[in-house]
C-alpha cells in the first residue's frame, strides 16, 4: 500500500458527479494521465454495455480502448461504482481485472459518494494501493 496517485480536483469532481449521475446502476469509465507521474488528470466517461445487470455489473468494450490508444491518450486504469454497496472488489471485479493498471471503485447510495479504494492486481496478487481516499490536488 506504499503507492500513490494524485487526482486533479477537475477529474475527481467529474467522478463523482458520473457514479452520482448513474446511480442506481454502476457507471464504468477509463483513468486518463501519467503513469510516471502517478496523477489522474481526466477521465472517460463509458456507456455500460450491460443492458439487463446495470445495478450489478459493468462491461467496457475493447473499442473503447483502442480509441484512447489510437488517440496516445495515456489510460492508467478504470473506474466502477458499486450503488449501495461497500468500495471493495468482488469476486468478479477480482476475476476479470485488468492488470498493472489503477482500478478505482466508489461506493455510492441515493446520498452521494460514500467512499472510494483503488486497487491494482499485479500477477495473481491484489493490493489496495490507497485506503479510503486519494489525494485531491488544487
Amino acid at each position: 500500500m506504499g503507492e500513490t496517485f494524485v487526482i486533479e480536483e477537475n477529474a475527481y469532481n467529474k467522478l463523482a458527479a458520473h457514479v452520482e449521475n448513474t446511480y442506481p446502476d454502476e457507471a464504468c469509465g477509463i483513468l486518463i494521465g501519467s503513469i510516471q507521474d502517478n496523477r489522474i488528470y481526466d477521465i472517460h466517461e463509458i456507456v455500460n454495455r450491460e443492458k439487463d445487470k446495470k445495478e450489478s455489473f459493468f462491461s467496457i468494450s475493447p473499442m473503447d480502448i483502442y480509441k484512447f490508444e489510437k488517440e496516445q491518450k495515456e489510460i492508467i486504469g478504470f473506474y466502477h461504482s458499486h450503488p449501495d454497496k461497500m468500495a471493495i472488489l468482488s469476486t468478479l471485479d477480482k476475476e476479470y481485472m485488468m492488470p498493472y493498471v489503477l482500478n478505482l471503485v466508489f461506493s455510492v447510495t441515493k446520498n452521494g459518494v460514500f467512499d472510494m479504494r483503488a486497487y491494482k492486481k499485479e500477477g495473481m496478487e491484489i493490493t489496495e494501493v490507497i485506503e479510503k481516499s486519494v489525494l485531491v490536488h488544487i
